[in-house]
C-alpha cells in the first residue's frame, strides 16, 4: 500500500520511482481544420433591415448554414466595427467554404461571403 500524500510515480521520499514503465496508452493527434469565410454586414443594407442586431444576423446565418453545409461549425462571429466590421464563419472543409464563397442566399440576398484568412490581416 502506498503512503498517504505520495504520487504513484514517486517513492516515499518524493524521488521518482525507479520502476516506472512506459505508458502503453497510444496518443492521438487531432488536426482541426478551420476554413473561414467573411462578409461585410454593413454593406448589406437589406440584411441589416431584416436582422438589425449582430446576434440576430449571427443566429440566422448559423441556422441556415447548419442546414446547408454538413461541415459548417455553427460558430459565426463579428469582428471589427464600422466599415471594418466582418461576419466571420467557420467550416471544417475547404470544399464547403469554397461553395459558400460567392453563393447567393435568399435569406440574406445582399450578404456576400469571401474567403477569409486571419493570418493576412
Amino acid at each position: 500500500m502506498q503512503p498517504l500524500n505520495t504520487s504513484p510515480d514517486m517513492d516515499t521520499n518524493g524521488a521518482p520511482s525507479s520502476d516506472q514503465s512506459l505508458d502503453p496508452t497510444p496518443t492521438f493527434s487531432i488536426s482541426r481544420q478551420d476554413f473561414q469565410a467573411a462578409a461585410a454586414p454593413n454593406a448589406a443594407f437589406e440584411s441589416l433591415i431584416k436582422f438589425p442586431t449582430n446576434k440576430e444576423l449571427i443566429n440566422a446565418v448559423n441556422n441556415h448554414f447548419l442546414e446547408v453545409y454538413e461541415s459548417y461549425t455553427g460558430k459565426a462571429r463579428m469582428t471589427g466595427s464600422g466599415d471594418a466590421k466582418r461576419l466571420v464563419i467557420h467550416f471544417q472543409t475547404q470544399e464547403a467554404r469554397d461553395l459558400c464563397v460567392g453563393s447567393h442566399y435568399s435569406e440574406f440576398s445582399d450578404l456576400v461571403f469571401h474567403a477569409h484568412d486571419p493570418r493576412q490581416l
